[in-house]
């Protein structure tokens, strides 16, 4: 049996890490694995209910706003559980923090595991990364681009930040359902998911649909998830006068519905690892539409376009028109296209059990 602990720097919620890790738990071949799994203490109940079924909810303080409870907490923790593996999940060096902790109680395996490309703290980040790559047993990134970025000249894996290939299928009944739920009729009808953070950059989204919207009146706009900039984004809606054109649907936990109800999936990123809703997205069917900073890796479809933010935004209106005359048909499955490229999670579930039970793996 091996002893499991699986943190997430920034706790366990419905942003994109906190995906990747469920999903790959979820399908994983969990015999011989006894899970552990840091929650901190506001998690929604829907997510510790998905915790629970895999494995033990360990209820830390808020990383962020309560540093030194967290501290101790993680200290008692490794103290009275013999923990064969820590997987510790990131976008920065201040993993060392949770590293450094591993290694004064003698963890077997240490894991850092870095998500993203960028970080809010660039400073801190140059400091600890070099000696948190030097504690790490261990270090995985969602990407070439990420690895790199942390972990620098130091060897990493990839994992792909795999999904469920037959959860995120197009579904023609379910689409004409939530349609008609949603009261979208035959519109054009453009998404988005992500968190209302300056990284997702929805004020750009907002005037991208405000010119688009002049070509096109028959355009509606969904923007999934929440975030501190939500009621700003508000507010710029209701200026422009859009506010009966564009839907915000607010936390979700069962996104493929929406994805059946879209025609085009934007996702103009400032910055970005390898985003899980762009792969989910791409298996519905969906058109893409992104900006250049995300990884190549990420494009799996012939129906994924990316373009540099730079550009500006009337480029961007002449792709998305583009792509809506070019009616993509939904039926086409896409399925091939992201299994050839390593993003079907029964297959990358399978990689980090090895990891975890130290057998040799393809990557």
């Amino acid at each position: 049996m091996k002893h499991i602990f699986v943190i997430n720097t920034i706790g366990m919620g419905y942003e994109g890490i906190s995906s990747v890790i469920l999903n790959y738990l979820e399908h994983m071949d969990r015999e011989n694995l006894d899970l552990h799994i840091a929650v901190f203490p506001n998690t929604d109940r829907k997510i510790l209910e998905r915790i629970s079924k895999i494995g033990r909810c360990e209820v830390v303080p808020e990383r962020n706003n309560n540093l030194k409870e967290y501290i101790i907490q993680l200290c008692r923790l490794l103290k009275t559980r013999e923990f064969d593996v820590v997987h510790i999940h990131g976008n920065s060096g201040t993993m060392f923090l949770e590293t450094f902790i591993t290694k004064v109680y003698r963890v077997k395996k240490t894991i850092v595991h870095c998500h993203n490309t960028v970080c809010s703290h660039p400073v801190i980040n140059s400091i600890l990364k070099y000696p948190m790559c030097l504690l790490a047993d261990r270090r995985v990134a969602c990407s070439q681009a990420s690895g790199k970025w942390l972990y620098g000249s130091f060897s990493f894996t990839v994992l792909n930040n795999a999904i469920d290939l037959e959860k995120y299928q197009y579904n023609k009944e379910l689409r004409e359902q939530h349609r008609e739920r949603l009261n979208l009729g035959d519109s054009y009808v453009i998404g988005h998911s992500g968190s209302f953070i300056e990284q997702k950059n929805h004020e750009f989204i907002i005037d991208l649909f405000y010119e688009y919207h002049k070509i096109n009146q028959n355009t509606r706009l969904l923007l999934m998830s929440d975030g501190p900039l939500m009621a700003e984004i508000k507010k710029k809606t209701e200026h422009l006068g859009l506010e009966d054109y564009v839907i915000f649907i607010g936390r979700c936990s069962d996104a493929v519905e929406y994805y059946n109800a879209m025609d085009l999936f934007l996702l103009p990123s400032r910055w970005e690892g390898l985003p899980l809703v762009m792969l989910e997205a791409q298996a519905n069917g969906l058109p893409v539409l992104a900006s250049d900073v995300i990884t190549d890796e990420a494009v799996c479809t012939p129906r994924t376009f990316k373009l540099d933010l730079k550009s500006g935004k009337m480029a961007w209106v002449e792709k998305i028109k583009y792509i809506e005359n070019t009616g993509f048909k939904r039926n086409d499955n896409m399925k091939s296209f992201i299994q050839n490229k390593a993003f079907d999670i029964t297959q990358e579930a399978s990689v980090l059990r090895n990891i975890y039970m130290d057998k040799r793996s393809m990557k």
